[in-house]
């Protein structure tokens, strides 16, 4: 009786913490790869510049994700996010000069 009690529970598949072993940094990768492409098609819908300029940004924010997947570094997230936020600064900044040729200062974060 006593043996019974001390005996761990088996898992249903009988492969439990093998199965948890097996997780990776190569699966981390797949899923930043995934989000990766979802933030560039995103890119693409959501931009209002020319379509050559949101295509170049797009390859440019892909090739830096893609770096930045491979070759893992404490800085490349930040690059991706500034990659991704320079474009939008850039817009801005453009149509602030559209809506308001006659102001004096440059003004970016309206």
């Amino acid at each position: 009786m006593s043996q019974l009690a001390l005996t761990p529970n088996p898992s249903p598949t009988g492969r439990g913490e093998q199965e948890a072993a097996k997780v990776s940094a190569r699966h981390y990768q797949a899923l930043c790869g995934l989000a990766l492409s979802a933030i560039i098609l995103l890119q693409l819908q959501q931009s209002t510049l020319m379509p050559q300029v949101s295509l170049a940004v797009a390859i440019l924010l892909g090739c830096i994700g893609v770096i930045a997947i491979f070759y893992r570094s404490r800085m490349r997230p930040m690059l991706v996010l500034i990659a991704m936020a320079v474009p939008h600064v850039i817009e801005q900044y453009y149509l602030n000069l559209a809506f308001n040729p006659d102001t004096l200062g440059v003004r970016f974060f309206d």
